[in-house]
């Protein structure tokens, strides 16, 4: 806390906190072993036919962008995954430390390798 000086909002603070600690781990700890990052299933109990079937498909088209996301570095992958969460440019901008029109180009190119990435599997 006595790090936070108030130049951006808290939250984008602690988001830039968190990311660079997961960045950090990830790099320590799972470039030396070979992990498969298990995906939420949906439970299809509650589900008749019909929404089965739309389940089974949103969460195979689910399980392919992540498969594409997954090939991206790991600056794209932060980037998306900010975009993902809906947080907007100017904050995007603020905890990757880039402008927002910087943010803006990098977005549509990621949008654009994950188009490409899913086409290929497709």
């Amino acid at each position: 806390m006595d790090a936070f000086k108030g130049k951006s909002s808290f939250s984008t603070w602690l988001f830039r906190i968190a990311l660079n600690v997961c960045l950090q781990f990830k790099s320590k700890h799972i470039k030396s072993q070979s992990r498969l990052i298990k995906l939420d299933s949906i439970s299809v109990e509650n589900f008749g036919s019909d929404e089965l079937t739309e389940a089974k498909e949103s969460d195979e088209k689910l399980i392919l962008l992540r498969t594409c996301i997954k090939s991206l570095n790991e600056s794209d992958k932060a980037l998306i995954t900010l975009y993902l969460e809906e947080l907007a440019y100017k904050e995007i901008s603020e905890i990757l430390g880039l402008t927002e029109n910087n943010v803006a180009v990098k977005i549509r190119r990621v949008k654009l390798k994950l188009f490409n990435c899913l086409n290929e599997v497709i």
